[in-house]
C-alpha cells in the first residue's frame, strides 16, 4: 500500500525498477514503468479523487510464462467495459490509458467495479512491444 501522493508513486516506480532487474527483466523496465505510471496516476487522479490520505495497493507478481501488475484504488471504479472502444484525440489532455494497457500488456482485466486492473505481460511475448533505454 502507499498514500495516493506523486512522491509515493515516484518512490514505487523505482522500487518495480529494481524488482524488474532482480527477477531478470530489466529488458521490459520501459512498457513496466510506463503501465505502472499510467495505473497508478489514474488511481490516484480518479480512485482517490487526489485525496493525498487516501491508499493505493500495488502488486507485482512473475510466474514461469507471465508477469502481472494489479492496482486497486479502492474507490467507486468506472464503466471500462463502455470506454474499451473509446480513443483519445490527439487534443486530449486526458483518455490514452486504456491504448497504453493495450498496447504494453498482453492482457488486460478489470473487477467488476473498475477500481482494480490487472495488466499481465508475457515473459516472451511476440505481439508485445518491447523498448529498452
Amino acid at each position: 500500500m502507499i498514500l495516493a501522493t506523486p512522491e509515493a508513486i515516484d518512490e514505487l516506480r523505482g522500487l518495480a525498477r529494481q524488482w524488474l532487474e532482480d527477477n531478470g527483466l530489466g529488458a521490459r523496465r520501459f512498457a513496466t514503468d510506463l503501465l505502472l505510471c499510467e495505473g497508478l496516476n489514474n488511481a490516484m487522479i480518479h480512485g482517490c479523487g487526489d485525496d493525498p490520505t487516501r491508499t493505493i495497493a500495488c502488486e507485482l507478481r512473475r510466474g514461469r510464462k507471465w508477469f502481472s501488475i494489479t492496482i486497486d484504488d479502492g474507490g467507486p471504479g468506472f464503466d471500462w467495459a463502455a470506454r474499451q472502444k473509446q480513443c483519445a484525440r490527439p487534443q486530449d489532455d486526458s483518455g490514452r490509458g486504456l491504448s497504453i494497457y493495450r498496447l504494453y500488456a498482453d492482457e488486460v482485466r478489470f473487477n467488476r467495479p473498475g477500481s482494480q486492473v490487472v495488466l499481465r505481460c508475457l515473459l516472451k511475448s511476440k505481439s508485445n512491444v518491447n523498448h529498452t533505454d
